[in-house]
């Protein structure tokens, strides 16, 4: 005789207000055992006790005390529109011209049929006036996009970058990724400096597919007036009119692919009348083992950069050539740089070589590596050649180290740098870094530095409270320390695709304290760095560079990314690496691909030439990493 025993669920299925119980108690024998076996879901065996399912009420039971929803057809309808709104705010004090505050506002909707509108305004007070700065309508109909008021910056190819256009840009996306601009406008006005009285037309094309090549043009007529300025400044000398056209090729090859670029343009800035011709070729070459990339492109006298701000003589010579090399089934790799720029604005003109390599030191996740640079710069007369060594690894439990000596011979004498960077994982998510540095200068202790900062995320509206400090003491102030730099910031994010930040900065310059306040929100709208490529910040010699999966697009952190190899940053939680104040130049920015995570590398080169002028934001920079492809031979 079996024990016969019962289970109870009654906790459970209160929804229903019963219970299930099983019971091991046998059946009836023969046929009407059988069906009632079948018919409680049990399958009978010869030898096995088959299971009986009955419910049971549940006493425990009570039924909920508000009902359920009513689905109204409303509730049940297709979405319209996704309603985006964001707002910054900036706030310095005293800063260099006293308290300045800059303001923007962004509002709009996107359709399901991914058309879009949107309206963006800027404005701020400067020297006690407050004033609109720009004002901007833009809205997207399938394939046809347009902005009328003060446009996002855009290149036009190699003629030029318009930073800053008041008037209408038109642009028509066409088959296999190509596109069609058309623009026309004036500059918009810059409060407490003088507006350029010029004005820019033309129309662009770019990735027309012509067999298996891409090609692309632009065509640009501009024109400049005279603008008196009170002595001592210099008088505009580069009144008159013009227009300039380019075409452009790239096909591929059996190894790499093949562009080139031809331009004319014909005007009378210089006075008399010019024809200045433009040509430029370039070579690229990408495979896991090699990436190359090399460009040679010439100017004759009088060419000129457009924009909207000034027309700036073009380099009468600028090559450029970077070639890298990866061995040891990925685990070393050499790098070959080079710039090349005579002539135009002096502020740009280099002349740079690096050279050097770097590899994997044991199974343990250490990475090491050298470079040898000779760099000269015609303005401010830098003559240089920099000897450096580092060193590095991504240690156990999120932990990674990295550490820079670096010897730089020059004409005024020699001088000596150490570096280095702790980024220390935390209980909870926390994150600490630490990066001293010291230098030394004709064989003297020159100065010394200590940066930290501390990150600690929070559960509430996801937040993360990042907290920095920054002392130091140099030779001529007598080794007084001071906070150079102090700042609090919160990043939180209350609704899935909405993102707060706020922070607090000061500053100290030269012996002038300085605070600066940002608030910013971004409400239904994808993240970016900032609204719209907008920035509150007023650095133009900022750098910023992000590494990213391919595929999903996430952020990497803690990747090591490096400045011309003397400025080296680890990549924040959202993958983002910044370089602040970078003086104007051709600079080379590279990832050191042994800080990333294992089998991966960067999808192209692991270095980018970035060109910093003054009072134009370069460009943000992008590497995309991916997992190595692992190939078997039958």
């Amino acid at each position: 005789m079996l024990a016969a025993f019962e289970s109870r669920a009654g906790e459970v299925d209160s929804t229903a207000g019963a219970a299930v119980a099983f019971s091991s108690t046998p059946p009836e024998s023969g046929v009407a055992g059988l069906m009632a076996s079948t018919l409680a879901g049990a399958t009978p065996s010869v030898g096995a006790v088959p299971f009986l399912v009955r419910r049971q009420t549940n006493p425990r039971y009570r039924p909920p005390l508000a009902g359920a929803p009513v689905i109204t057809p409303g509730a049940v309808s297709r979405m319209r529109a996704l309603d985006r709104l964001g707002f910054e705010m900036f706030y310095n004090r005293p800063g260099p011209v006293g308290v300045t505050s800059q303001w923007r506002i962004a509002a709009g909707e996107q359709y399901r049929s991914n058309d879009a509108l949107e309206m963006v305004a800027t404005g701020g007070q400067q020297r006690g006036a407050s004033q609109l700065y720009a004002l901007r309508a833009q809205g997207r109909v399938r394939a046809l996009s347009a902005s009328i008021g003060d446009a996002e910056p855009f290149a036009l190819g190699r003629l030029g970058h318009v930073s800053r256009l008041r008037g209408a840009v038109l642009r028509l996306a066409g088959p296999e990724r190509s596109q069609w601009l058309l623009m026309g406008g004036v500059p918009t006005p810059v409060p407490g400096l003088p507006t350029p009285r010029l004005g820019l037309g033309g129309v662009m094309a770019d990735g027309l597919r012509f067999d298996e090549g891409l090609l692309s043009f632009t065509l640009v007529g501009f024109g400049r007036a005279a603008v008196p300025i009170a002595p001592p400044a210099l008088p505009d000398t580069t009144a008159g009119r013009g227009t300039a056209a380019g075409f452009g090729w790239r096909a591929p090859l059996p190894a790499g692919t093949l562009g080139g670029r031809l331009g004319t343009q014909l005007h009378d800035l210089d006075r008399d009348r010019t024809v200045a011709i433009q040509h430029a070729l370039e070579w690229a070459f990408d495979t896991p083992q090699w990436a190359v990339s090399l460009s040679d492109e010439r100017n004759t006298r009088g060419t000129r950069v457009l924009g909207t701000d000034q027309f700036s003589l073009a380099p009468r010579r600028e090559e450029r050539w970077n070639i890298q090399t990866r061995f040891g089934h990925g685990r070393a790799e050499s790098h070959f740089t080079g710039v090349l720029r005579e002539g135009g604005d002096p502020t740009l003109e280099a002349q740079t070589l690096q050279f050097g390599g770097s590899g994997s030191l044991g199974a343990a996740g250490w990475y090491g590596g050298g470079d040898v640079t000779w760099d000269r710069r015609e303005f401010p007369g830098i003559d240089e050649r920099r000897f450096s060594l580092h060193s590095g690894g991504l240690l156990p439990h999120g932990h990674a180290l990295l550490a820079r000596l670096e010897l730089a011979a020059r004409s005024g004498g020699d001088a000596l740098t150490a570096f280095a960077e702790a980024s220390l994982a935390l209980p909870r998510g926390a994150r600490l870094e630490l990066e001293p540095r010291v230098g030394w200068s004709e064989g003297l202790f020159g100065h010394g530095q200590f940066a930290t900062r501390f990150t600690w995320p929070m559960g509430p509206w996801a937040s993360r409270v990042t907290a920095g400090l920054t002392v130091g003491a140099t030779r001529d102030v007598a080794f007084r320390g001071s906070v150079q730099e102090a700042s609090l910031a919160l990043a939180f994010s209350p609704r899935l695709r909405d993102r707060g930040d706020l922070e607090v900065r000061r500053i100290d310059r030269d012996g002038q304290g300085m605070m600066e306040y940002t608030a910013s929100y971004e409400a239904q709208r994808e993240r970016y760095e900032t609204l719209g490529g907008w920035s509150a910040s007023r650095d133009t010699g900022r750098v910023l560079v992000r590494v990213v999966r391919s595929g999903n697009g996430r952020g990497v952190p803690d990747v090591v990314v490096s400045l011309d190899g003397r400025q080296l940053r680890f990549t924040d939680a959202d993958g983002f690496a910044r370089f602040e104040r970078v003086a104007p130049g051709v600079h080379v920015v590279a990832v050191e691909e042994h800080s990333l995570p294992d089998h991966h590398q960067v999808v192209t080169a692991s270095r980018l030439f970035v060109t910093v002028e003054r009072g134009r934001a370069p460009e943000p920079l992008g590497f995309t990493i991916a997992r190595q492809e692992r190939r078997t031979r039958f």
